[in-house]
């Protein structure tokens, strides 16, 4: 239920608590409030994980010019 990549991080970060604390239960236990935050990360906004990418991917934007009122009404 939760994005793929999302998921990954998820099993990424049971893997790394198993490997650091050398128990690997306590990576199992690590997993599951992991999977449950990336669950509802992705019921919350589908898209969550590809605003991410693309806001650490391009650098922000200014306004060129200042404007006043609704800028597509000329």
């Amino acid at each position: 239920m939760a994005a793929p990549d999302l998921a990954k991080c998820s099993g990424g970060l049971a893997v790394m608590v198993a490997l650091f604390s050398m128990n690997p239960i306590l990576g199992m236990w690590a997993f599951f409030p992991a999977h449950a935050v990336a669950i509802w990360l992705t019921y919350r906004d589908r898209y969550f994980v590809e605003v991410m990418k693309a806001r650490f991917r391009c650098r922000r934007t200014r306004n060129l010019g200042n404007a006043k009122g609704h800028r597509y009404v000329s």
